[in-house]
């Protein structure tokens, strides 16, 4: 749900988040978003068929593709993908799909089909993030209200040097930090 929908229901914040792709197999995929743009009515009948996947988007990935996911974004993570997410500060997910998986006890997840209804976003949403790397120099990737994502490419020895007062984490996404 966006901002507005969880604060009213949840008592929380959306969630708005972005994927950085750090290892993917061979035919790894990510689900993102619808390939056309639907609606509700066509939506529930794929979903009550088994076929959601066929209205959706599947990105084959790629080890330092990036995602921006807006809330309200259908989303899912493939096998043989492992991502970096980032991420508004939520705990509310909705849940609309789980491929039949069930646990030991034959138990499928709690599924939020009612509640996603009106948080989807049925429209196409351009989410996959083209960047170019600059040697040791900072490159923003994404920049939004609830967060910023740079990428550094080291080479050498790299200062940073903090403008303002924020939580800052860094992750080593290749190589080894010292």
């Amino acid at each position: 749900p966006n901002d507005e929908l969880a604060r009213e229901r949840h008592n929380s914040f959306g969630k708005t988040e972005m994927w950085y792709v750090m290892q993917s197999d061979e035919s790894a995929r990510l689900v993102v978003g619808f390939k056309k743009d639907s609606n509700q009515q066509e939506y529930l009948a794929h979903l009550e068929n088994k076929n959601l996947i066929d209205l959706l988007n599947e990105y084959p990935v790629s080890k330092g593709d990036v995602f921006f996911l807006e809330t309200g974004t259908i989303h899912a993570i493939g096998a043989g993908v492992v991502v970096a997410e980032i991420q508004q500060t939520s705990d509310v997910t909705y849940r609309i799909y789980d491929w039949d998986r069930v646990d030991t006890n034959g138990k499928g997840r709690e599924l939020h089909t009612e509640l996603a209804l009106d948080a989807i976003n049925y429209h196409i949403t351009p989410s996959k993030i083209d960047y170019k790397e600059e040697a040791n120099k900072s490159t923003t990737i994404v920049d939004c209200t609830y967060f910023v994502t740079n990428i550094i490419a080291l080479q050498e020895t790299f200062i940073w040097k903090r403008t303002k007062q924020a939580f800052t984490v860094f992750m080593c996404t290749n190589g080894q930090f010292d």
